[in-house]
């Protein structure tokens, strides 16, 4: 059972209004990483995070949704090849890797570019070519970010996309700390200088 939530999916956000700026994206994100970190405190990971199991509601607060591929935290992988939707996948994911928050923080991640720049950034619509791309190549951001994306906001989320888990943030909160930090650096140096 879930709480209802008036409003619609990131999916359909982003099919009315095409891509976020860039401060609203990362307000959004940080919601879901919020999201993301209770789940992993409560020992669960989404394994299925994507703009569609997002919603917004009517005060433009984004609450994660969908639970129903979550596994508990370190379990044994499914028996099939993999869990989740291809596009949203981590690389170890691909390869029936234990699930881990490190998997929902990639996904969380490429959500994010998704809302910067409007599309996905595994485009690939067969199955099996999203996750042979996945599972081998080093997935690069596209140069159009959108205008107010920085070196500092794609550094960060080149850190949570990093092939390897050990290399990509620690927790779902410490993603939406460097997020936060980014959006805010005025008032962060402000408060620091008092």
């Amino acid at each position: 059972v879930f709480e209802y939530v008036p409003g619609c999916t990131l999916a359909e956000h982003l099919a009315q209004q095409g891509r976020c700026a860039p401060h609203e994206a990362v307000a959004l994100m940080a919601d879901v990483l919020d999201g993301l970190q209770a789940a992993h405190a409560a020992g669960i990971v989404h394994r299925d995070l994507k703009p569609s199991n997002v919603m917004v509601d009517a005060q433009r607060n984004a609450r994660v949704m969908d639970f129903g591929l979550a596994a508990a935290v370190a379990s044994q992988p499914d028996a099939q090849l993999a869990s989740g939707t291809p596009a949203y996948m981590a690389p170890e994911a691909t390869a029936s890797m234990p699930p881990a928050p490190a998997m929902d923080i990639y996904s969380a991640a490429l959500v994010l570019v998704e809302l910067l720049t409007g599309r996905p950034l595994i485009h690939q619509t067969d199955t099996w070519q999203a996750l042979y791309r996945i599972a081998n190549d080093r997935i690069e951001l596209p140069e159009d970010l959108g205008s107010g994306v920085d070196d500092t906001l794609r550094s960060i989320l080149q850190h949570a996309l990093a092939r390897d888990p050990a290399q990509r943030y620690a927790t779902a909160a410490d993603f939406r700390d460097a997020l936060q930090a980014w959006a805010a650096p005025v008032s962060a140096s402000t408060a620091a200088g008092n």
